[in-house]
């Protein structure tokens, strides 16, 4: 298991749990994420939870309050600035809330 407390900058976390309630810049990989916020991180895993804002997501399930990309078989966000590619997508400001396949950011008026 890692734990990161405070910030974790520019390193690779691999361990079977990754559990930061700081913030990440580098690579979390493990079986389960669950993160902070990881803005400048790449995350690969089964699963991602984030409290935060997340760049890149690749894992089965992808949960967090914001992300640039999510490519998983099931994708979440409050917010989405890039896209989601999976088999469900699910994002607040998405082009549809909840579409199969591939969503993204609607344009704001």
């Amino acid at each position: 298991m890692s734990r990161v407390t405070e910030k974790s900058d520019g390193a690779v976390a691999l361990s079977l749990i990754n559990f930061h309630s700081g913030s990440d810049r580098g690579a979390n990989l493990a079986f389960v994420n669950m993160l902070n916020n990881t803005k400048d991180a790449f995350n690969l895993g089964f699963i991602q939870i984030a409290e935060g804002e997340t760049s890149a997501d690749l894992g089965g399930l992808n949960i967090s309050k914001k992300s640039r990309i999510q490519i998983g078989f099931v994708n979440i966000t409050q917010e989405i600035t890039g896209f989601q590619f999976g088999f469900l997508n699910m994002a607040e400001n998405g082009f549809f809330k909840f579409f199969p396949i591939f969503n993204y950011a609607k344009k704001k008026n």
